[in-house]
């Protein structure tokens, strides 16, 4: 009888410490890293590591171990990158004859000066160059056919192959996709700028001292092509069907200005911390929580980053907090990491896993959330790839929680945009959270803190804190 009220005391504080944690406490955790003192979050920046900080300090509080370098909570790793300032500009000279007249575009609704652009200003002519790819062993040269030298090159993102239509195809080209390889490839061609058909925000570039980049959306393509009797969508869609490079020089004069500073040492940082496991066999095995705590920071104004990803580290803090109350503790350890640098290319993760603290044969479980603070439903990738994880998962979300979750594989474009795949790469299995609907607003000065869902974040928080006191 004492065993079995004993039970029911150490259940009844389970579930206390559960309810504990409110939609409003982790929407608080999510105000305040997309609050405009840390800027955004560019991993390298003082203000992200002063967001580090921010959750090492409740790490602390709550007694959640240090798990990082000598005996601290973070992980330090070798992080470039740029800080972008107000003053450029991107303007189109509609008169050939008189290069005093011009189109000015306007910041955010039509481009962005690239998160990772070199500083200076060019005014050149615009050549078409597809996808801007030069891959030899495929036979296909955008650049074979064009002359780029001292001039901009505009192109299209990724590859003209489809992954869901055709993985093992994309496979072939997909190092082609990355924006990396996209920039050295142009310099490398001659060329001085370069506008990229992306409107977007995107630091996981790279940095060419004086090479310039910024990213446009379509009324910037349309008047590229104006004239031409081309249209960008039918060019495009041409590409993709003959897998042949359809490039031209379009006689358009721009100007690009962009002023930029660069950082080429500076430091990113993991922010981890570590419940250890009550169980004698068990607590030497590991489930991993894991968010990336970046954003892409100011560019050149701030864009806070509430959904991508304050939304997946307030979860993640929800659930460090509540299981650091457990009277109990846990049957295996449980290993916390606020991932640095994700958005410069899943740096941070990579780095965990050169030197991790528990090995890839003790690492039961990579849980990654990223993105889950808006609409009512979310997506749970790598359930198809390990269906026992989400069979468990999805027992528990049914009897306790009840939110809408569509069970998905891994594909090749979803790896490689999450840590998961730093993890998948060394055989850890992993199931990725994201929110079932990207909104357009991501990576915008518009992802605020009073778009989220707390309910829908209260709920992720619930069923992760279920499984893993559970599993």
């Amino acid at each position: 009888m004492m065993l079995q009220d004993q039970g029911k005391t150490e259940k009844k504080a389970m579930e206390t410490a559960i309810q504990s944690i409110s939609d409003q406490k982790i929407l608080g955790y999510a105000a305040e890293l997309s609050s405009e003192k840390y800027a955004g979050r560019l991993s390298g920046t003082q203000e992200y590591k002063q967001a580090a900080e921010w959750v090492a300090s409740l790490f602390n509080k709550w007694k959640i171990i240090p798990a990082g370098n000598k005996n601290t909570y973070f992980q330090s790793f070798l992080n470039p990158y740029t800080v972008v300032f107000k003053g450029g500009e991107l303007a189109y000279h509609y008169d050939s004859q008189n290069l005093n007249k011009k189109k000015y575009y306007k910041y955010e609704e039509e481009y962005y000066p690239g998160a990772d652009s070199g500083s200076g200003a060019i005014t050149a002519e615009v050549v078409y160059v597809g996808y801007g790819i030069y891959a030899p062993e495929l036979n296909y040269n955008d650049y074979q056919e064009v002359k780029v030298k001292d001039k901009i090159v505009f192109m299209e993102p990724g590859v003209p192959v489809s992954p869901k239509e055709d993985p093992g195809k994309f496979e072939e080209w997909s190092h082609y996709s990355i924006n990396l390889y996209k920039v050295k490839m142009a310099a490398a061609q001659g060329a001085k700028a370069m506008l990229y058909h992306d409107l977007t925000v995107d630091p996981n570039t790279d940095h060419v001292k004086g090479f310039l980049v910024s990213h446009v959306g379509d009324s910037v393509a349309q008047d590229i092509f104006s004239g031409s009797g081309y249209k960008p969508q039918e060019v495009r869609e041409k590409i993709q069907n003959d897998l042949s490079p359809h490039s031209f020089e379009t006689g358009r004069i721009f100007t690009m200005e962009n002023l930029t500073e660069h950082h080429p040492k500076g430091i990113g940082t993991n922010v981890m911390g570590l419940i250890q496991g009550k169980d004698p066999e068990l607590k030497e095995e590991v489930i991993i929580i894991g968010a990336h705590l970046d954003h892409v920071g100011f560019c050149y104004e701030i864009m806070p980053g509430a959904n991508d990803n304050a939304s997946g580290v307030a979860v993640m803090l929800g659930v460090a907090e509540a299981l650091s109350k457990i009277p109990t503790g846990l049957k295996r350890s449980v290993l916390f990491i606020g991932f640095g640098a994700k958005e410069q290319g899943l740096i941070g993760s990579k780095e965990y896993l050169k030197d991790p603290l528990f090995s890839a044969e003790k690492t039961v479980l990579f849980i990654n959330i990223d993105m889950v603070g808006n609409g009512n439903s979310l997506k749970v990738f790598g359930a198809g790839d390990f269906p026992d994880f989400w069979k468990e998962m999805s027992k528990i979300n049914k009897k306790k929680v009840g939110i809408e979750l569509s069970p998905e594989y891994f594909d090749s474009l979803d790896r490689r945009a999450s840590d998961a795949d730093s993890f998948l790469k060394k055989k850890i299995p992993s199931l990725s959270f994201r929110a079932k609907e990207i909104p357009e607003y991501i990576r915008t000065t518009k992802d605020t803190v009073d778009k989220l869902n707390p309910t829908l974040m209260k709920d992720l928080y619930r069923l992760l804190t279920y499984f893993i006191i559970n599993h």
